[in-house]
Order: C-alpha cells, then sequence, then structure tokens
C-alpha cells in the first residue's frame, strides 16, 4: 500500500489503515511498537476528547439530569400479577416457583373434581392441580359458563417443598408493590375471594386482589383432601 497515499491529514486514522489496526504497512510500527505509542495517535485521542460537544447532546442530557427522580419505596413487595377469570389478583414472588404456557391437565378417575382437576406433567415431574377459581368464588362468570378452557397459562406454587399449580387466563407480570398503596378490603368482598386476601392495590386502573399467604396456600392444601 502507498504510505503517501495515506498522510493527507494528521486526523486521518491511519491505525485503521496501515497501522497495527490494518494492514500493518505503517514503518513507525516497528520504532513505536503499538499504534497507542504514536504521537500521531496520541494526538487524535486527545482532539476526540477535547472537541466540541454538539448541542443538540448538551440538550439530550441536561433533560436527563433535570428530570424529577422518582424513588421507589425500599420495602416495596414484589409480586406476580394475573387475571383469574374476571378478576386481577397478585401473589407474592417469594411463593411462586414458574410460570409456564397451559399444558394438558391429565384427569384421575375417582380423584379429579371441582377442586382438584387432576395431574400436570411439569418437565417429568406430576404437580397436583387445583382449581383455584373453585374456593376463590369466581368458578362462574357471564350466564354461569365456565371458563376455564380459556386459561393460557399455569403458576406453579411452592411452600415449603410442597408444589401446587393452577390456571389463569392472563399474567401481566412482576410489579413491586409500594407497602403505602396498599389498602383494606372492601366489605363488598368479605363473602367471596375476600377472605383469602391481605389487602387490595391499584395497578393501571386495575383494583388487584394481594392474595394472603397463609390462607391460598391452605385453600390449594384443602383442595386436595379427596
Amino acid at each position: 500500500m502507498n504510505l503517501k497515499k495515506h498522510k493527507k491529514t494528521d486526523n486521518e486514522k491511519c491505525w485503521k489503515i496501515i497501522g497495527v489496526y490494518g494492514d500493518g504497512s505503517c514503518p513507525e510500527i516497528e520504532k513505536h511498537a503499538h499504534c497507542r505509542n504514536c504521537p500521531k495517535y496520541l494526538h487524535a485521542v486527545r482532539e476526540f476528547h477535547d472537541r466540541e460537544i454538539p448541542p443538540e447532546l448538551i440538550e439530550e442530557w441536561t433533560a436527563v439530569y433535570t428530570k424529577s427522580k422518582i424513588f421507589e419505596e425500599p420495602n416495596a413487595v414484589p409480586v406476580v400479577v394475573f387475571r383469574l377469570m374476571s378478576e386481577w389478583f397478585a401473589i407474592k414472588v417469594t411463593l411462586l416457583e414458574e410460570v409456564t404456557f397451559m399444558l394438558p391437565i391429565h384427569h384421575v378417575p375417582f380423584r379429579s373434581g371441582p377442586l382438584f382437576r387432576g395431574l400436570v406433567n411439569l418437565k417429568g415431574h406430576l404437580l397436583p392441580c387445583v382449581a383455584a377459581e373453585q374456593f376463590l368464588g369466581i368458578a362462574k362468570n357471564d350466564e354461569g359458563a365456565d371458563v376455564s378452557d380459556a386459561f393460557r397459562h399455569l403458576i406453579v406454587v411452592n411452600k415449603d417443598g410442597d408444589r401446587y399449580i393452577f390456571g389463569v387466563n392472563e399474567i401481566i407480570g412482576m410489579y413491586r408493590v409500594p407497602q403505602l398503596t396498599l389498602k383494606k378490603i372492601p366489605s363488598t368482598l368479605a363473602q367471596s375471594s375476600g377472605k383469602h386476601l391481605a389487602h387490595v392495590f391499584q395497578y393501571n386502573d386495575r383494583t388487584v386482589g394481594f392474595l394472603d399467604d397463609v390462607s391460598f396456600v391452605k385453600s390449594l392444601e384443602r383442595s386436595l383432601m379427596f
């Protein structure tokens, strides 16, 4: 390669053409061992760092640093928000083992019923599938139609090694609930799913029932007492 051809300007990135990052034909390599030791390279580095900052970049970062900061409450509770039929619920992440798409539920003769649906093969393990909508009091919706076939996901709960699965219609994902947003359970829920709730909170204009760990797990256990 013609060396003279690449000496048009001091700002040209010769290290990418004839230097160690190029074809290595620069005669200065033998003297400096590496382009980073070459005065021309060092001069280009200084020019890069001393260059004038574009106005649009200044405006962009000014907006970032002057924007009001939102600080998350340190005691916020991590939960998973999901829809079970027409109701929205949240369960603590500490109870959650896994979320998966719907899998076949295998009927168990003389055992499957309203609360215990059957067994689900999850990665080679047979887990009991519970109809959570039944003991939460929301098993029927419009015209009494059973919409359990519309379940798209399964939630796996693990409490001290005991694992349960129940179907849900929709999963929003994980969310950290600020303690200050937790409210008392409305009296209208006292006779239905309310007895399984610890609190309620608002999430994207939805009222979400925060499931009580102890009550919910006990109902899962009772569902298997056939």
